[in-house]
């Protein structure tokens, strides 16, 4: 199955690089429909790039916090040297809204 999502522009690059393993969002009723071997087309909201990626798995947890403590930072998109802080999500979703759906991991492999 095909499901279309945004994406802000620099999570679609690393994503589209191979940097960044884990896309991360709410566990909401769009986000439950997504199965293992299902495909992700993501949109830039930037520029409007289309990118199909694979969904390899998928792994949901209560918050944030508990998703930022089971990848390594680098399968969320961070670099060496940066501090991954789950609060850096909380500019895109609200604690409470974390708290009514979960939040979910799905680990992406762009189709080349």
């Amino acid at each position: 199955m095909e499901h279309k999502m945004s994406i802000v522009h620099n999570s679609f690059v690393s994503i589209k690089a191979g940097n960044k393993k884990v896309y991360m969002r709410l566990y909401d009723g769009k986000r439950q429909a997504v199965r293992p071997n299902d495909t992700i087309v993501f949109k830039d909201i930037q520029n409007g790039e289309l990118m199909s990626a694979n969904v390899e798995s998928i792994h949901i947890f209560p918050t944030f916090n508990e998703l930022y403590a089971y990848f390594p930072k680098n399968e969320l998109g961070y670099g060496e040297h940066e501090s991954a802080n789950p609060t850096d999500m909380l500019a895109y979703f609200d604690q409470k809204d974390q708290v009514r759906h979960g939040v979910v991991g799905f680990i992406v492999t762009p189709v080349q």
